[in-house]
């Protein structure tokens, strides 16, 4: 990060009575806003030491931001993080049920039955494919098989674009409330290892089966959930540019 804003936010963020967590995450967030706000000056013709000046000026004196984050923490910005944790909370919920839980509300003698037939071990075998693409491509091969003989694409959307929109609000959530969570990499490594254990447990519970697949597209949902963040503050920093910088 540029020593200017580095200095510039130091500014406002170390005199905010709040904890340290949260005084990241205060700091993160100026970050990003700032270097989107530099890259838009730089666009507009400006030299990246001009399109820092101008960044900085644009987001005002540092006092009175300083004062704004305070009032914003006390009670509100607590109210805010509870909220979204409670949204997140909510969401793993859903998740949960929908990928693992729901299936033994509807198959009461499933486990039983398919043990009968098969071993422990053989079930997991015959259940997990660790080939990636394999079922992507096969649902896209079989796509006129379910669309003209059977009139129902409903399993190959479930299965291809439902994985995927899934997991998109996984990465716009995780992307707000981890500091850590702030680029690509890690989002796609936080996904891939919750994505991963989900898949573990689905298959080891004899619930459904282990599918690299699955995982592939969940992280693909997950990238989606973060660029759509990375755009919404990108279009708040334009707006600010564009139609609230000029009235000052």
């Amino acid at each position: 990060m540029d020593k200017s804003f580095e200095t510039y936010i130091n500014k406002i963020v170390k005199n905010i009575k709040t904890n340290k967590e949260e005084k990241m995450e205060i700091a993160e967030e100026l970050k990003d806003h700032l270097i989107l706000l530099k890259n838009e000056f730089i666009e507009k013709g400006y030299s990246e030491k001009g399109a820092i000046a101008e960044a900085i000026r644009s987001f005002g004196d540092h006092e009175q931001l300083e004062s704004g984050f305070q009032k914003s923490i006390s009670p509100y910005y607590s109210l805010y993080r509870i909220f979204l944790w409670s949204i997140f909370v909510i969401y793993i919920l859903y998740l949960l049920l929908s990928l693992i839980i729901r299936f033994s509300f509807f198959n009461t003698t499933w486990f039983q039955d398919r043990l009968n037939e098969n071993s422990y071990v053989d079930l997991i075998i015959q259940n997990t494919n660790i080939i990636p693409l394999k079922t992507i491509l096969t649902y896209i091969i079989q796509y006129e098989h379910f669309l003209y003989e059977h009139h129902d694409l409903s399993i190959f959307f479930e299965n291809i674009f439902g994985n995927i929109i899934l997991f998109i609000p996984f990465g716009l959530l995780i992307s707000i409330l981890f500091i850590s969570a702030n680029n690509v990499k890690s989002i796609f490594i936080i996904t891939l290892t919750t994505s991963f254990f989900i898949e573990m447990l689905q298959v080891f519970s004899l619930l459904a089966i282990f599918d690299i697949d699955d995982i592939i597209l969940h992280s693909f949902g997950a990238v989606i959930g973060f660029y759509i963040l990375k755009a919404f503050k990108r279009i708040a920093v334009h707006i600010r540019t564009t139609y609230i910088t000029p009235l000052r």
